[in-house]
């Protein structure tokens, strides 16, 4: 459709209304969706035809990949709320005050679901807090002593 609208643009009559699309289309739509790419080398509707196909593929992947990372960023913080209202609820405020940094240190979601099932099987709150540090790679019993 895109070819069809730049050739019929092409006629001299056209003129007026070619120089307007390719603004809008430099100016206006494009560069408020794409911020960070400059416009600014396209002059004629052909160089954005061309410049469309070729780049579209590339921005969908680009997008559907920072889509999947900010839900593994939601995932984790949805995690991470969950255990800490969990430990809170276990173990009460401070031990969940002393839970919170540690948690978001750990990146895996995995090690998470791991953490959540290991909370149940936890005697006390100086067993929580070593698992958790041993999660998180700490690893540092005396923390969790302190904790408590």
């Amino acid at each position: 459709m895109l070819t069809a609208l730049v050739e019929w643009l092409t006629e001299p009559e056209q003129t007026e209304l070619r120089r307007s699309l390719l603004l809008w289309l430099r100016e206006g739509f494009l560069q408020t969706r794409l911020p960070r790419v400059s416009f600014s080398q396209l002059d004629d509707l052909e160089e954005v035809r061309i410049m469309l196909a070729e780049r579209v593929l590339d921005w969908t992947r680009q997008w559907k990949e920072e889509g999947r990372q900010e839900g593994r960023e939601e995932g984790l913080h949805s995690e991470w709320r969950l255990l800490l209202r969990l430990v809170r609820r276990r173990f009460g405020e401070a031990i969940a005050d002393r839970s919170a940094p540690v948690l978001e240190r750990i990146k895996q979601p995995a090690a998470l679901e791991d953490l959540g099932e290991e909370l149940l099987d936890c005697a006390d709150a100086t067993a929580w807090l070593a698992r958790l540090n041993a999660a998180a790679g700490e690893g540092r019993r005396s923390d969790a002593a302190d904790a408590v």
